[in-house]
């Protein structure tokens, strides 16, 4: 009975997950496709262009230009005291995700207030340490600041940088918050962070929703006839 309860505990998580995409499809689809420098206002927008170089480079020892970065730092403990306890620590480049379409405008989304649906490219460099930080862990770190964890017994860790590289095309949904000049930020509607999304392909918008429905359904067959089996067994 408790496998089949997390079943369908795990049933309603798909069941939510295809709820969220059924959104971001519906923004998608109500959003007219403009050129960013015809945006006004207060408006919901879909536009298209090319991500604009940022001028920066993320933390990570030979990372490269990019128009927006990511790096992801995962902890670990293996002592049993610690099992299965992992940290993930997250930060974005400052600024946000630009992108120019041609029409002499930029449209701005800040990294922090949106979903970033990105095929995100990931650099070849990947800083590991086990037992102890490294000197070049310990200067990311810092520079980002955060703080490892103290205990080393069992202790490992990953730095990883995602950028999304200068020029790749960026498909994105947003209401124009306001338009300063010849800049436009986008930010979500009615305060939904799934209302303002970018990607590089919009069919990921909508593929996974059927996925997520469908396992949604199964987990919740497989788990109502193991909630019954158990009780009738029991």
């Amino acid at each position: 009975m408790i496998v089949g309860a997390i079943a369908v505990v795990g049933s309603g998580l798909c069941v939510y997950g295809a709820v969220v995409w059924r959104r971001r499809e519906r923004w998608w689809t109500e959003a007219p496709l403009i050129p960013i420098a015809e945006a006004s206002d207060g408006k919901l927008i879909r536009v298209t262009g090319q991500a604009v170089s940022s001028g920066r480079v993320g933390p990570l020892p030979g990372a490269r230009a990019a128009a927006i970065w990511r790096v992801d730092i995962f902890e670990s403990n293996n002592k049993s005291s610690y099992s299965n306890k992992s940290h993930h620590h997250i930060r974005h480049s400052e600024g946000g995700l630009a992108i120019a379409d041609g029409s002499g405008a930029t449209a701005m989304l800040d990294s922090l207030a949106v979903n970033l649906l990105l095929a995100a490219q990931r650099d070849v460099v990947t800083l590991r340490a086990n037992g102890a930080p490294t000197p070049e862990l310990e200067a990311v770190c810092q520079q980002l600041g955060l703080s490892l964890h103290s205990d080393m017994d069992g202790w490992s860790a990953e730095a990883r940088e995602v950028v999304v590289a200068p020029g790749t095309i960026v498909h994105a949904v947003g209401r124009t918050r306001r338009v300063t000049g010849n800049t436009v930020w986008l930010t979500r509607t009615h305060d939904t962070l799934e209302s303002c999304f970018a990607v590089q392909n919009p069919q990921a918008v909508f593929a996974p929703r059927s996925k997520l429905t469908v396992a949604g359904a199964v987990l919740f067959v497989i788990g109502l006839a193991l909630i019954l089996l158990g009780g009738l067994n029991g």
